[in-house]
């Protein structure tokens, strides 16, 4: 079965902080980021920095601090996968340490000019696209705790992933803790799990290490159809091609 690579088009980490006692309504639900911090996509591909999912909740010195970080990014379905794909791989390079688990879910953040803004925040949805992520081998695959620079970190995306992304021929996803952020509960005091994501700019690609999907996808029908080549032709009569073995015998 062919494969495609889509490359990130966006890719940003945003912050949101507060001091207070209502975790829950001033951080979690929080309508605004606090900060925002998006990958050079125009860059040489040499910088790099680490994009956090995040959750914490600490005594801080003027009271009870909180903050999340989600972790945002956008990808374009190849033409000749569109509407055909059969599953999708989400590749990227993890940072230092993990302690917390992790989540993929859909996202419906917009960017200006393919960069987040810290309104962007709240752009998320409670619709899971992988199984929980976790650094202590709960679950498959296991979050890397120790990684370098070119080590790269697979994460299968479902059913509904896919079929999102054959549908709008593009693919939004936001990186979430699935302990407290996903599944809103309020950590206890002194808790800080995190997950780093490398962030790496420009379009230098020498070891594969830019965030990516894998996309494999069915050919569908091979043949011309009125003379339009079938790598043009997404669907007959509403059909995709993936599901087209004949055109009036052919």
């Amino acid at each position: 079965m062919p494969q495609v690579i889509a490359y990130r088009t966006a890719l940003g980490a945003i912050t949101a902080f507060a001091t207070t006692n209502d975790w829950e309504n001033d951080v979690q639900d929080a309508s605004i980021g606090n900060f925002v911090s998006n990958v050079n996509l125009t860059g040489t591909g040499t910088g790099v920095s680490s994009g956090r999912i995040q959750a914490m909740y600490i005594t801080g010195r003027s009271g009870k601090f909180g903050q999340i970080n989600r972790t945002f990014a956008e990808f374009s379905v190849p033409s000749e996968a569109q509407g055909n794909i059969t599953a999708i791989t989400l590749r990227f390079v993890p940072y230092v340490g993990a302690s917390g688990d992790v989540i993929i879910a859909k996202s419906n953040a917009g960017t200006f000019n393919s960069q987040y803004g810290t309104g962007n925040f709240a752009d998320y949805t409670t619709t899971a696209y992988s199984s929980t992520i976790n650094p202590d081998g709960g679950n498959s695959p296991t979050w890397p705790t120790t990684s370098g620079t070119t080590d790269t970190f697979d994460i299968t995306l479902n059913s509904t992933a896919i079929s999102d992304a054959n549908s709008n021929n593009f693919l939004k996803i936001v990186f979430m803790n699935h302990e407290y952020d996903f599944e809103v509960q309020e950590p206890s005091l002194g808790t800080n799990v995190a997950n780093g994501i490398r962030f790496i700019n420009g379009t230098d690609d020498t070891y594969g290490t830019r965030m990516r999907l894998l996309i494999d996808y069915s050919a569908g029908y091979g043949n011309n159809v009125s003379g339009v080549a079938s790598a043009n032709i997404a669907k007959i009569n509403g059909v995709a091609t993936a599901n087209i073995e004949k055109v009036l015998g052919v």
